[in-house]
C-alpha cells in the first residue's frame, strides 16, 4: 500500500493528459477525483477505464505538493480558530447587558483604547474574564456604574486596598441592589474586591499610566482653550481702548493747533 496522502494518477492508454483520473490515499481508502471515497485501492482500480493494475499508476509529485499545501492551510485555519476561541474576551454586550456588568465593559474599552496589543495577553484576559464571571454571579445583588464622560480617564478603574475607601475604593462604581439584603452585598463587595486585585495589578503598569497621561493632555487642551479665550478677550478690549485713545488724542491735538493759530494771528 502507498503511504498516506500519496497522489496516484492514471492516464488511460491513448488518452491525453487532460483525460486522467487521480486518487489520494487516505486512512479509510482512496478519495477519487477529490469527491468519491473507495474503501480500497482495488475497488477504485476496478471502476477505472480498462481496469488497470497498480503498475500503471503514476505518483504525481505536483498534486502531492498541492494537496499537502491545502492540508497545511486547513490545519493553520483550524489552529487559528482554536486560538481565537481560547483567547476570547467575555466582553458584556452593549445591548441586553445585565446591571452588574457596565463597569466591566468600561474596563475593557479602556484596555482596548490604551493598546490593542494588550488584548493578546492571556494573563490579562484570564483576570478580566474572572472578574466578569464574578460580577455576573452577583447580578441580583449589585449594580455597577461608569464615570461621566468628563471623568472617564480620571476614575473608573482605580483601586484601594481599603474596600470602604470613599474615593478610590470599588464602592465608587459597585452599588447595592435595593432589593438585596445588606449581608449579601457585603459578601459580594468583598468577593469582587478580591477578584479585581489581579486585574488591577496588570492595569497599574499599562492602562493607569495611559489614563493619567490622557487626563493631563485633555486638561492642557482645555486650559489652552480657556487661556486663549481670556487672552483674546483682553486683546479686543485693548484694541478698543487704543482706538478711543487715538480718537481723543486726535481731537485734543486739533484743538491745540486751532488755538495756537489764534495766538499766531495776534502777534
Amino acid at each position: 500500500m502507498f503511504p498516506l496522502r500519496t497522489i496516484l494518477r492514471y492516464v488511460p492508454i491513448g488518452a491525453t493528459n487532460d483525460t486522467n483520473h487521480y486518487g489520494v490515499v487516505m486512512e479509510d481508502g482512496i478519495r477519487a477525483d477529490g469527491i468519491r471515497m473507495y474503501p480500497s485501492l482495488e475497488e477504485w482500480l476496478a471502476v477505472l477505464p480498462g481496469s488497470p493494475d497498480r503498475s500503471m499508476l503514476q505518483i504525481d509529485p505536483d498534486l502531492a505538493e498541492e494537496e499537502q499545501k491545502q492540508e497545511d492551510i486547513r490545519v493553520t485555519h483550524a489552529t487559528q480558530a482554536v486560538l481565537k476561541k481560547k483567547t476570547k474576551w467575555n466582553v458584556p454586550p452593549l445591548r441586553g447587558m445585565c446591571r452588574s456588568l457596565p463597569w466591566a465593559r468600561h474596563i475593557y474599552t479602556l484596555i482596548r483604547e490604551c493598546d490593542k496589543e494588550l488584548l493578546k495577553r492571556e494573563d490579562m484576559r484570564d483576570a478580566y474574564n474572572h472578574l466578569v464571571d464574578v460580577l455576573t454571579g452577583y447580578a441580583n445583588v449589585i449594580c455597577t456604574s461608569v464615570p461621566l464622560t468628563c471623568r472617564r480617564y480620571r476614575c473608573g478603574i482605580t483601586f484601594s486596598p481599603d474596600i470602604y475607601a470613599q474615593n478610590d475604593g470599588i464602592q465608587e462604581y459597585v452599588h447595592p441592589n435595593p432589593a438585596a439584603p445588606p449581608a449579601a452585598f457585603e459578601e459580594a463587595l468583598h468577593t469582587i474586591h478580591t477578584a479585581y486585585q489581579p486585574l488591577y495589578a496588570l492595569l497599574q503598569d499599562t492602562v493607569v499610566p495611559f489614563m493619567e497621561r490622557t487626563t493631563l493632555e485633555k486638561r492642557i487642551a482645555r486650559d489652552r482653550v480657556v487661556y486663549t479665550h481670556g487672552r483674546d478677550r483682553y486683546v479686543k478690549q485693548m484694541m478698543r481702548l487704543t482706538e478711543r485713545y487715538e480718537r481723543e488724542a486726535s481731537y485734543l491735538r486739533s484743538q491745540m493747533e486751532r488755538y495756537q493759530s489764534f495766538l499766531n494771528e495776534l502777534e
